[in-house]
């Protein structure tokens, strides 16, 4: 279980680039690190030019979106590979405070049990309307799940992480 008022409410992602501002989500939890921190940590560890914040988040949506595609892999066993092995110092410090447990398909009630037993959140992706996917952070708290979504600031109670829908892959962050 986690305490929902330190979950980072505000930050808004001005593209496709729900996968690394969810993970950021979580990792502002675990290290205090801010989200735009996390495009910065991205672009560096990929050697993507940018000057600024919003400059290394759209970086991480083009590059991402191709690399995914081209690797044939799906986006959060790139972000599991990041937090497990760059040297840059954001990921370095997140791994040293949290781990990362990638799931190919997510099993609600397993997935549930967890983040009511452990100091955890959950990315997970679930299908929207069209042939497509959208990432949010989800966890749980004294007064039950919650999802955060940076397309949209605060939080939202949720009844189950069943009520997102058709949930696909998912990584579950774990404080170390």
């Amino acid at each position: 279980m986690v305490d929902r008022a330190l979950i980072e409410d505000q930050f808004l992602q001005t593209g496709n680039s729900c996968v690394l501002a969810s993970y950021g989500v979580a990792n502002q939890y675990f290290t205090a690190q801010t989200i735009p921190a996390g495009f910065e940590a991205y672009c560096r560890h990929f050697i993507l030019p940018f000057t600024n914040a919003r400059e290394a988040e759209r970086a991480y949506e083009q590059h991402f979106n191709r690399l995914w595609q081209l690797l044939r892999f799906k986006g959060y066993q790139i972000i599991v590979n990041l937090h497990q092995s760059s040297s840059v110092p954001l990921f370095e410090i997140a791994r040293s405070r949290y781990n990362a447990i990638f799931f190919l398909n997510s099993d609600v009630n397993a997935l549930e049990r967890r983040l009511q037993a452990e100091d955890a959140l959950l990315n997970v992706t679930y299908e929207v309307p069209g042939p497509n996917f959208h990432s949010v952070i989800a966890g749980c708290s004294q007064t039950g799940f919650f999802v955060r979504d940076t397309n949209q600031a605060g939080t939202q109670t949720i009844a189950s992480l069943g009520a997102l829908g058709i949930l696909r892959d998912s990584v579950l962050y774990t404080r170390a």
